[in-house]
C-alpha cells in the first residue's frame, strides 16, 4: 500500500479557499463539511493552506481577517511520489491533506482518509492507541477546554464525569461556533478584544450528542470504519469499567503504518523526581509525540535522551532547563531550552531540535 503512487489517490475536488476571502467564511465551510483544513488558491494557483487552529489560539479576529494573513505554505508532492512519502509529509507537517503539484500546476490532493481505508490488518486498537489522553470534567467550562487544548498542544479532550467515566469527547472544531458566532460581546476581554460569555458554559454544551467509544480489544479496522463513516478524527478507548485508557487517532494509525513498532526509538528521561504525577504524565505524552515526529525526519533514530533540570532564582521561583539529545546512526543532534513552564520548555527544546534536523534531512 505505502509503495503505490500518489497519482493513484489524487482527489481533484478537494475543498478550497480563496486567499482574499475571509477567515470566518472559510472556517464556517470547514465546520459544515467536518474538515480541519483547506487548500488556499488564488486564480487556481496554490497559495497556501488554512487550518482550523488558525482561530483557536485567540490571536486573530476571524470576522475581519483575510485567509492570506493566516495561511501557511503547505508541503507538496508530485504524482510520481509514493504514498509513503505523502504519509510522512502528513506526519511531519501535521496536515491531513497534501497538495499534488506538477510543473507548478495544482492537480488535486492526497488525503489521509484514502490511505487509511486501504488498511487490512488484524491488529487490536490497544496496540495503536496513544496512552493517557488529556481529560476534562464535564462540569468545566468551554474556556477551560480551550486553554487545555492550547497548553497541552492537543486538538481534543476526553470528557469524564465525577467518577472518571467516559462522557464523550470535544474537539477543536466543536469550539469554532462559539469563537466565530458568540451570542454576547463586550469591548474588552479575550479573543482579539472580544469577550465571549458563552465560553463560561459547561463543556457538555458543545459536546456532540452522539458519543463514540471503542473497547481496547476491538480491531483497528473497526476504528478506521467508525472514523471514516462518522467523519471522526479520533475515538476514545475505554476499559471494562468505562474509564478512558487511550485515544486512537487517524494520525496515530498512519504513523504505525509508516513506522512499525519494532523501529521505535529508545527514550530515556531524567530529572522528573520532584514533579507531580499529572505533570509527569503530560510531559511523557508530549515527549512521546515529539519523538514520533522526529522519527519521520530521522529514519535511523535510535535513542532520545531528555534531561530536565530545575533552576531556582533568589525568590525561590522555579525555572526549567530541558536538554534533548537524539542519536541517529553515527550522528548526535542536541538542543536546549529554558522556561518557567515545564511543558512549554520541553516543546521549545524539541522544536529547536526539529529545526536542526529538518534541513539536513531535506537537502
Amino acid at each position: 500500500m505505502m509503495q503505490s503512487f500518489a497519482r493513484d489517490m489524487i482527489r481533484s475536488n478537494v475543498p478550497k479557499a480563496s486567499a482574499e476571502g475571509s477567515v470566518v467564511k472559510a472556517i464556517s465551510e470547514m465546520t459544515r463539511k467536518s474538515i480541519r483544513e483547506m487548500i488556499v488558491v488564488s486564480n487556481s494557483t496554490l497559495e497556501g493552506m488554512l487550518t482550523i487552529h488558525s482561530v483557536l489560539d485567540g490571536t486573530i479576529n476571524p470576522t475581519t481577517s483575510k485567509v492570506r494573513t493566516v495561511m501557511f505554505p503547505p508541503p507538496t508532492i508530485r504524482p510520481e511520489d509514493t504514498v509513503e512519502i505523502a504519509a510522512r509529509k502528513m506526519l511531519q507537517s501535521g496536515v491531513e491533506t497534501i497538495p499534488v503539484v506538477e510543473e507548478g500546476n495544482l492537480l488535486g490532493a492526497v488525503c489521509i482518509d484514502d490511505i487509511l481505508e486501504q488498511y487490512e490488518g488484524d491488529d487490536a486498537v490497544e496496540e495503536f492507541m496513544s496512552l493517557s489522553p488529556i481529560t476534562i470534567n464535564e462540569k468545566e467550562s468551554i474556556d477551560t477546554a480551550r486553554a487545555l487544548m492550547k497548553n497541552h498542544r492537543v486538538n481534543r479532550l476526553v470528557v469524564v464525569d465525577d467518577n472518571f467515566r467516559l462522557s464523550g469527547m470535544v474537539e477543536g472544531r466543536d469550539l469554532i461556533s462559539i469563537l466565530i458566532h458568540p451570542k454576547e460581546r463586550e469591548t474588552l476581554g479575550e479573543l482579539a478584544g472580544i469577550k465571549h460569555h458563552a465560553l463560561g458554559n459547561p463543556v457538555t454544551s458543545i459536546m456532540p450528542r452522539e458519543s463514540h467509544v471503542l473497547e481496547r480489544h476491538r480491531l483497528v479496522t473497526d476504528a478506521i470504519k467508525l472514523m471514516l463513516d462518522n467523519r471522526l478524527r479520533a475515538v476514545p478507548v475505554s476499559n471494562e469499567t468505562g474509564e478512558p485508557i487511550g485515544l486512537v487517532t487517524r494520525k496515530g494509525i498512519l504513523r504505525r503504518l509508516v513506522e512499525p513498532a519494532g523501529r521505535r526509538a529508545l527514550v530515556q528521561i531524567k530529572g522528573l523526581d520532584e514533579e507531580e504525577g499529572f505533570t509527569v504524565g503530560v510531559f511523557k505524552k508530549v515527549t512521546s509525540e515529539y519523538v514520533q515526529k522526529l522519527s519521520t525526519f530521522l529514519t535511523d533514530l535510535e535513542k532520545v535522551h531528555v534531561h530536565v533540570k530545575r533552576l531556582h532564582d533568589k525568590k525561590a521561583n522555579v525555572e526549567y532547563e530541558v536538554k534533548v539529545r537524539a542519536v541517529a546512526g553515527l550522528k548526535v543532534h542536541a538542543a536546549t531550552a529554558n522556561s518557567w513552564d515545564l511543558i512549554a520548555c520541553t516543546s521549545k527544546a524539541f522544536k529547536r531540535l526539529e529545526k536542526e534536523v529538518t534541513p539536513r534531512k531535506r537537502r
